[in-house]
C-alpha cells in the first residue's frame, strides 16, 4: 500500500442496510431480468420466423411444381383438341357418304 494514501474500508454490511444501494441493487436486477426476457423473446421470434419462413418457401415451390405440371397438362389438352378437330376433318367427308 501507499503510505501517504489512507486506507479505505468499507464495511458492507452498513453500505447493504442503506436504502440507496440496495435500491440501486434491486433496479439493476430488474434490468438484468428484462433484458434476458427481451433476449430470449427475440430469439423465440427470429426462430419462429424462421420456421415460418421454411414452410412458405416449400410451398411456393410446391406450387410452382404444380404450375408446371398444369402448364404440361394444358399444352397436352390443346395438342389432343388439335388432334380431335383433325380427326373430325379426316371422318366429316366419310360421314356424307
Amino acid at each position: 500500500m501507499n503510505r501517504g494514501a489512507p486506507e479505505l474500508a468499507i464495511d458492507w454490511k452498513t453500505e447493504v442496510r442503506r436504502p440507496v444501494p440496495v435500491a440501486l441493487g434491486i433496479v439493476a436486477l430488474i434490468g438484468w431480468i428484462v433484458a434476458i426476457s427481451f433476449i430470449v423473446t427475440e430469439a423465440t421470434l427470429r426462430a419462429s420466423a424462421k420456421a415460418q419462413i421454411q414452410r412458405i418457401e416449400a410451398s411456393r415451390q410446391q406450387l410452382a411444381a404444380d404450375l408446371d405440371q398444369q402448364h404440361k397438362a394444358a399444352g397436352t389438352l390443346a395438342d389432343l383438341q388439335a388432334r380431335a378437330e383433325a380427326m373430325r376433318a379426316e371422318l366429316a367427308p366419310v360421314q356424307i357418304d
